[in-house]
């Protein structure tokens, strides 16, 4: 029961930061990137919490998929939030690489052979959308050029592991990434040992932790000041979960 409690207290709190943090916005690139990483990561924790409350079987590997993508969403905001010197530059990248997608839906439906393809490939509405998809994707399109000429597959130079190691967290990412990876990808290891790892409720609260390490930076960026509560909850997320010797899995976590 008390790591239900915990739980619930995690998730009342970080959505309450969120609420306040809606109080205090400034529009800037920043406010628009974050929000977006932001609102996908809190909401996933959300999700998590409506599994653990109301699924009638066993979510662990769906909930490790979860927190893969909360893990990914997380490394991304918190590269942008880390550096207050490259946080305008880094948000406008973020926000500047979905033209470039939008650029490459349009690649992908016309060299597709589905039904699907053809149809979006030969809409009526394309007349009206394609100009400015390809004037955008012109105008950003150099920024995310690699030595070669090639358009990045990211919006971030580099791989994932880069922007953990930027942000203090690559021995973090080297265990988690790969191990949650192999849930998500259902590699046979993964499947037949790995999901005993991660039971239900340290999922919950490593989604939680990952949220307060963004709702922290965030907070400081828009000049929020938290309670004391807020503040313990946020410097105690910034500690590699490989290496907080407060907190150890073990069998009594699985309930």
């Amino acid at each position: 029961m008390i790591y239900d409690e915990m739980i619930e207290f995690q998730a009342i709190t970080a959505n309450a930061i969120r609420k306040k943090l809606n109080g205090a916005r400034r529009e800037s690139s920043v406010t628009k990137a974050v929000e977006l990483l932001l609102d996908r990561i809190v909401g996933a924790g959300n999700s998590l919490r409506v599994l653990r409350e109301h699924a009638p079987h066993d979510f662990t590997f769906d909930g490790a998929m979860i927190l893969r993508g909360i893990y990914d969403t997380m490394l991304q905001a918190l590269y942008i939030l880390s550096d207050p010197q490259n946080q305008e530059s880094r948000a406008r990248q973020y926000l500047d690489y979905s033209c470039v997608e939008k650029h490459n839906a349009l690649d992908l439906f016309d060299n597709s052979q589905t039904h699907l393809g053809h149809h979006i490939s030969k809409s009526s509405r394309r007349a009206i959308a394609e100009p400015m998809i390809k004037q955008d994707f012109q105008q950003v399109c150099q920024k995310f050029k690699d030595k070669k000429g090639k358009i990045r597959g990211q919006w971030y130079e580099g791989t994932l592991r880069d922007l953990a190691k930027a942000v203090g967290f690559e021995s973090e990412y080297e265990i988690l990434q790969k191990q949650l990876s192999g849930i998500v990808h259902s590699s046979a290891w993964a499947l037949q040992e790995i999901g005993t790892l991660y039971k239900q409720p340290l999922l919950q609260m490593w989604s939680w932790k990952f949220s307060f390490r963004i709702l922290g930076k965030y907070a400081c960026y828009a000049g929020l000041t938290l309670d004391g509560i807020e503040s313990e909850l946020v410097r105690r997320s910034e500690f590699n979960i490989f290496g907080d010797q407060s907190f150890e899995p073990n069998e009594e976590i699985g309930g």
